[in-house]
């Protein structure tokens, strides 16, 4: 079995560059792949503390609800990359400093 130490560092490193993305980054596209990085720490965190109570024993729920929240994350992740593929064909640039000075 893998070190529980490991497995807490990938996802606090994860659940870091993820947080990262989303303060520090004004393109839409960023934004984006920093929430990814987000539901992909917290699949793993999710996965990883259903299989720690009984050794060899993984609990089927936790990893159904993580297969639905993969599928989910990736129907938020669509929607946000059709939505800044047309504010980019209308405004010519997906970055958010720039749309908001748009506002009315």
């Amino acid at each position: 079995m893998i070190d529980p130490k490991i497995v807490l560092a990938t996802v606090f490193i994860l659940y870091g560059i993820g947080m990262y993305c989303l303060m520090k980054r004004r393109d839409l596209i960023r934004l984006l792949i920093g929430l990814t990085i987000l539901m992909d720490a917290s699949n793993l965190s999710f996965i990883f503390f259903s299989s720690i109570k009984v050794p060899g024993y993984v609990d089927p729920l936790p990893q159904s609800l993580v297969a639905m929240i993969i599928v989910i994350d990736g129907c938020i992740i669509m929607i946000g990359l059709a939505i800044s593929l047309l504010i980019y064909h209308k405004y010519g640039s997906v970055d958010i400093e720039k749309l908001k000075r748009l506002r009315w």
